[in-house]
């Protein structure tokens, strides 16, 4: 019995089959082996400052429900003036308009995950009544495969040790 999706094959010269697979299936393979967050260790893992409404997104890399995003270098973006409000801002995977973006939220910290929309957070920016911003950090990471295989590497070779605590 086949499996309902498999794949991925190279065409062989004589073969009858073709091969040709759509975004949607890679996104199936995709989804599969990575998580949702910005992938440590590349550029600036979409780090977010502010310097009053100012905000500053530095490069990085990023998963969401199997779609990628990138920055490859800073942006900015300014916020609305505001008395004692929070923003978000996210990457954005909207699959109906195929775009990925970063955004802000304004006046919410509620992320949205639906099949067509989906959000994961970088930061929570508070904005005090004298325009004072603080951030605060919401970023998940999430590492390659060959990161993962790095560290394994690296704690049975005795160079990098696994500590837990125990409540």
């Amino acid at each position: 019995m086949n499996m309902d999706f498999f794949g991925l094959f190279d065409y062989t010269a004589g073969d009858s089959d073709i091969y040709e697979y759509t975004a949607s299936e890679f996104n199936t393979i995709i989804k599969a082996i990575t998580g949702n967050g910005v992938v440590k260790e590349w550029g600036n893992e979409l780090l977010v400052s502010a310097e009053g409404l100012v905000i500053t997104i530095k490069d990085g890399v990023a998963f969401a429900e199997g779609r990628i995003g990138q920055l490859k270098t800073a942006k900015t973006l300014t916020l609305d003036a505001a008395t004692n409000r929070s923003d978000l801002i996210v990457m954005r995977v909207d699959v109906a308009n195929r775009i990925v973006s970063i955004e802000v939220k304004k006046g919410t910290t509620t992320l949205t995950k639906t099949e067509l929309l989906y959000e994961i957070p970088l930061a929570q920016i508070d904005i005090t009544e004298n325009g004072t911003t603080t951030v605060i950090d919401k970023r998940d990471f999430i590492y390659t495969p060959q990161q993962v295989m790095n560290k394994m590497n690296n704690i049975t070779a005795g160079t990098e040790y696994v500590y837990a605590r125990y409540a």
